[in-house]
């Protein structure tokens, strides 16, 4: 114990008056050395427990129990070997010698009896589940996850080094140094070590806290311009911002806000979860039913952890109208959005309703249902290799009469030719090739293609992602006239015929299927299963199948089986609903399935956002995908449009920071291989630095970024300005948080072999990216970390080496001194480094 700790606290009882105890209790508890190593001790634990998974951490009590299941009988076992041979008659030196001998072969017997008796019967075995464990079901869920990864918590290795307990484990440490080196160490020469390491210390946690404090991470991707006249790779449009790593936003813009012109408004998602699922089935409280939920086909939120989740998302700028309330109610954190259906009330219903019919299959085996949705061609037919199922509302009777028509068992393909003037129709099996005369009319019909889908794809409004086989004829007309027909089976309102004139553009003339001639193709490849809804809501179907003929039933009621349509498979219409609207649910991946690299980083993820109105029980629930770069397509946008017609806008994406004063644009790109077209070796990127403050802050500047090569803005080393300018400020930007490093992160690499394939061929002079991605980030306060760790550096030799040096100096000073004194002697001086 130092003098001067003596000093301080006299001092402290002295001039500390008795009714402050409390203020001299932690004066005194920040002065000792023992605060400091409960902090130490503190930190360590918070480090394991981010690193080591907590399944391993809750098997600490079961490995006590196999401890002392050893230890206790062992120890009493000793304990009488003790006492036994102390109690002999033997000298003390052969006691020793039996004593130790006894303890060594008991301590075996009772490691092997232990092994042979005990063990058996306290190893766990988790397939049977016999034996000792306690928690057991927890230390098999988290075997593998840490802490920070629990529901309570939900944070990443950054975020839970940079929680308050760490920050504040680490200020009173600082305090408790700054605090203890004050009131304990003397402040003297030989101490300048240790006062220099104590500084350092301080230094770095200040500079530490500082960094956690501003740091900012993240990347920007930066698009390629293209050369309008060469069609090659040109320089990109300016980006004046990057996307952070961890912070996660909801971005949502609406049209026609009071507010002003639409745009996209940035609110910050405070305490988003990251590795575990919340509130999987939310969404559908406003409707009657799911398809999910009616038919039990698909219930991905069964056998996860119910757990709810309501995080407000407040406005940060006055985008939006201030009557509209949004709200994180569920979130998915490693899933794919699929479609679900939800039945609705008609009267809740703005706008035409959407009838769907729910069909069940019975197989024998187990039954299932689907959904069609007869008054929209892409949802009334569903199709597989061996079966096609098609449900119309009042089919027209010409189409049912030709899908009626009987056919030969071994007939794929026919064609129904009517020619309405003449009274003519003829139903005749065709294949590729075939030629058919039409009667006495003078029509002439050649096959030319009979395919499975469209030559080019249906693009017809309304009929969005249909298909349908097609049969390509071609016409002769009495008058010899030629043309091309398209029959499509399922669509027939879509025919047309394709003319041998052209337009303006030099295509060939399209117009409506002529009526003087109508051709209907049946395609029989495959079983078929037409149901047909009448006006007076009555059932009819057509059911055809491969090699039978066809069966129409004219009469069908709601819930009567179809049998065996296919094999031992029957169908019934079970249900209709007057209306019927997509919803889309999260379907977790399974976790073998999963991106390891892309686990508590939200690139899978998705949220579900509960928009509401203010006075108002009117709420409706929507799933976002997570945007890894907003403003680059927009596949993860949803809007939701309010009763009074408001329609929001949102997507759920990545904080967007701005750069402070400076925009990068993409000038060229580079990919240098080991062997001409070999594996990369380094890929660099030809970066354009400008000023966006008005007047600019600097002159535009060009970088070359590389592996191993970054760029620094906005301050660079200009070669123009004097040394010691370009010095001080370059010491400036090691503490100004506003100074980014910019490094090469990804690249256009299929992009870059597609265009590599073009050069191949001469279409191209030189591949070239569509994009190049750099990683960002600001290292604020790094200059004073490393001015600590200098610091640090020179007091430690100074304490170890230089200290001692100087104390043995002095005090053979003072024994001299001393040993001159007996003598009577003048004390001669001391030579310098002599001991």
């Amino acid at each position: 114990m130092s003098q001067k700790w003596e000093r301080s606290k006299a001092w402290d009882d002295e001039h500390i008056p008795s009714w402050l105890w409390g203020a001299k209790f932690v004066l005194r508890a920040f002065s000792s050395i023992t605060l400091a190593v409960v902090l130490l001790v503190f930190v360590s634990i918070y480090a394991m427990l981010a690193s080591v998974p907590v399944g391993l951490l809750a098997l600490a009590p079961t490995y006590l129990i196999y401890a002392l299941s050893l230890v206790l009988p062992l120890a009493l076992v000793w304990t009488g070997i003790i006492v036994i041979v102390s109690r002999l008659g033997h000298d003390r030196a052969t006691r020793f010698s039996l004593g130790v001998i006894g303890l060594i072969v008991s301590g075996a017997a009772c490691a092997w009896a232990w092994w042979a008796l005990a063990w058996p019967m306290l190893r766990y075995d988790a397939i049977s589940g016999t034996g000792v464990r306690l928690f057991a079901d927890f230390v098999e869920t988290y075997k593998a996850t840490t802490l920070r990864r629990l529901p309570a918590f939900e944070m990443t290795e950054l975020e839970f080094y940079s929680w308050w307990p760490m920050r504040a484990a680490l200020l009173a440490f600082v305090v408790n140094m700054f605090v203890a080196t004050v009131r304990r160490i003397e402040f003297t020469f030989k101490n300048i070590g240790v006062l220099t390491v104590h500084t350092g210390i301080i230094v770095i946690a200040l500079g530490s806290i500082y960094y956690q404090k501003l740091k900012k991470e993240g990347n920007t991707i930066l698009v390629a311009g293209v050369d309008t006249q060469t069609g090659v790779q040109g320089i990109g449009p300016p980006q004046t911002g990057f996307y952070d790593n961890t912070r996660v936003v909801l971005y949502a813009m609406q049209e026609g806000s009071q507010m002003g012109a639409a745009a996209w408004e940035q609110r910050p998602i405070r305490r988003l979860p990251r590795y575990n699922d919340y509130g999987l089935d939310v969404g559908d409280e406003h409707a009657q039913t799911s398809l999910w939920r009616q038919t039990r086909t698909h219930m991905p939120w069964e056998g996860i952890p119910k757990r709810t989740l309501s995080i407000d998302v407040p406005p940060t700028n006055k985008l939006i109208d201030e009557d509209i309330r949004l709200r994180v109610v569920g979130y998915a954190s490693y899933a794919d959005l699929k479609s679900d259906w939800l039945r609705l009330d008609p009267r809740d219903v703005d706008g035409a309703l959407l009838p769907a019919r729910i069909l069940t299959i019975d197989a024998g085996g187990g039954a299932f249902s689907f959904m069609m949705l007869p008054s929209v061609p892409a949802g009334r037919v569903r199709a597989s290799e061996r079966l096609e199922f098609e449900y119309t509302l009042s089919m027209d009777e010409r189409r049912w009469r030709d899908l009626s028509e009987p056919l030969e068992p071994d007939v794929q393909h026919a064609l129904v030719i009517e020619v309405p003037d003449a009274g003519v129709r003829l139903v005749t099996p065709v294949s590729r090739g075939a030629s058919i005369a039409v009667g006495e009319t003078g029509y002439r019909v050649e096959v030319e293609q009979l395919s499975p889908r469209p030559p080019m794809p249906i693009v017809t409004r309304g009929y969005e992602g249909a298909t349908s086989s097609v049969a390509v004829v071609k016409i002769t007309t009495p008058g010899g006239q030629q043309f091309q027909r398209w029959a499509y089976s399922r669509f027939p309102e879509l025919d047309q015929d394709i003319l041998q004139e052209t337009g303006a553009t030099g295509r060939p003339l399209r117009r409506p299927a002529d009526t003087a001639i109508r051709i209907a193709y049946i395609d029989a490849t495959r079983g078929q299963v037409i149901i047909d809804e009448t006006v007076s809501g009555t059932l009819r179907a057509i059911i055809r199948r491969p090699g039978e003929k066809v069966q129409v039933i004219d009469s069908l009621a709601m819930g009567e089986w179809l049998e065996r349509i296919d094999g031992q498979m029957n169908l019934a219409v079970t249900q209709r609903w007057e209306h019927a609207e997509p919803f889309e649910r999260p379907v977790p991946v399974p976790a073998d399935e999963r991106d390891k690299r892309s686990v508590g980083t939200h690139i899978a993820s998705a949220v579900a956002v509960e928009v509401g109105l203010q006075g108002s029980d009117w709420s409706r629930v929507v799933w976002i995908p997570f945007t890894q770069y907003m403003g680059v397509g927009g596949e993860g946008q949803r809007s939701v449009r309010t009763p009074d017609g408001r329609s929001i806008t949102l997507a759920f994406g990545r904080l967007r920071h701005e750069f402070p004063g400076f925009a990068v644009q993409l000038v060229d790109f580079e990919m240098i291989a080991y062997d001409h077209r070999g594996a990369p070796r380094d890929y660099q990127s030809t970066l354009r630095v400008s000023s966006t403050q008005s007047p600019p802050a600097f002159k535009p500047y060009t970088h070359v970024c590389k592996l191993n090569a970054p760029l620094r803005a906005p301050f660079h080393w200009d070669e123009d300005a004097p040394w010691v300018s370009n010095f001080v400020r370059r010491l400036a930007a090691g503490i100004n948080p506003n100074q980014f490093k910019l490094s090469q992160a990804g690249w256009d690499q299929e992009g870059w072999n597609q265009s590599s394939q073009l050069v191949d061929q001469g279409a191209l002079d030189r591949p070239f990216v569509r994009f190049t991605i750099l990683g960002v980030g600001n290292n604020p306060g790094i200059h004073v970390i490393a001015l600590g760790s200098i610091l640090m550096g020179v007091g430690i030799p100074w304490a170890f080496y230089i200290k001692p040096w100087l104390i043995r100096r002095e005090k053979a000073r003072i024994q001299r001194t001393l040993a001159q004194r007996v003598t009577g002697m003048k004390p001669e001086p001391v030579a310098e480094g002599v001991v």
